[in-house]
């Protein structure tokens, strides 16, 4: 009995950790991710003296297993932050700290133009030209600062999701996606929310377009012009 009470208590402790008070683990995300609700559910089936091993194998190895495949499917795998995050880039346009501007940054789906600002740690305006790191991204902004200053590889682990809530929001939400994905952050478009560029057809979510051409008035994949009567919204 005191193993699965203790089983409980650390579980509870380590959820609370995490949904409550946002505390992160930047190493084996996925599996402390799953880990806290297979020892509470292991810990309940104890103390209401299910037998073992079926307490562990449908309490804790079931869960683990099911809430670390939900977590590498609905953020490792499907998370365009996560893929552009900690990425190398360059500023085409200069940035202060008061403004916006544009770096360009090579990923898995080729060369991207990103609206950027200088992350708080950055101290001095960026100047075209300077290699920079990205270090958030919160579509259609990335933060970004000079990669002298941050390696790579710290910058993508910097921020790991480790809320339950954040991976549900997600799961509820892809229930209403399309097929389409935009071309500012790569993730699927809910339906209603779909913007389309009127000369090269490129869809984006509608509000990410919005703050784009507020910053920058051309098409972030084509590079032409895009005045209002050429976006094309669909219902």
């Amino acid at each position: 009995m005191e193993l699965y009470l203790g089983l409980l208590a650390a579980g509870a402790i380590l959820i609370a950790l995490k949904e409550v008070f946002d505390f992160e683990f930047p190493a084996l995300t996925g599996f402390f991710f799953a880990l806290p609700f297979g020892m509470v559910l292991w810990g309940l089936l104890g103390i209401f003296n299910f037998p073992e091993p079926a307490a562990f194998f449908l309490g804790f190895l079931l869960p683990f297993v099911a809430f670390y495949l939900l977590y590498v499917g609905l953020i490792d795998a499907g998370e365009f932050k996560d893929r552009i995050v900690g990425r190398k880039g360059r500023v085409s346009v200069p940035l202060s700290l008061e403004k916006s501007g544009e770096v360009v940054v090579e990923t898995e789906f080729g060369k991207q133009f990103l609206l950027a600002k200088p992350s708080e740690d950055q101290l001095k305006p960026l100047q075209k030209g300077d290699e920079v790191v990205v270090v958030d991204f919160v579509a259609p902004f990335a933060l970004v600062q000079l990669a002298e200053f941050q390696n790579a590889m710290d910058a993508k682990m910097a921020r790991p999701i480790t809320k339950l809530s954040t991976v549900i929001k997600k799961l509820v939400r892809r229930t209403k996606l399309t097929s389409q994905e935009c071309g500012i952050c790569y993730g699927k478009i809910p339906k209603g929310e779909v913007s389309k560029c009127g000369y090269c057809a490129s869809p984006f979510h509608k509000d990410h377009l919005s703050v784009w051409l507020e910053n920058k008035p051309t098409c972030p994949v084509c590079r032409n012009t895009l005045e209002q009567e050429k976006i094309i919204v669909e219902a």
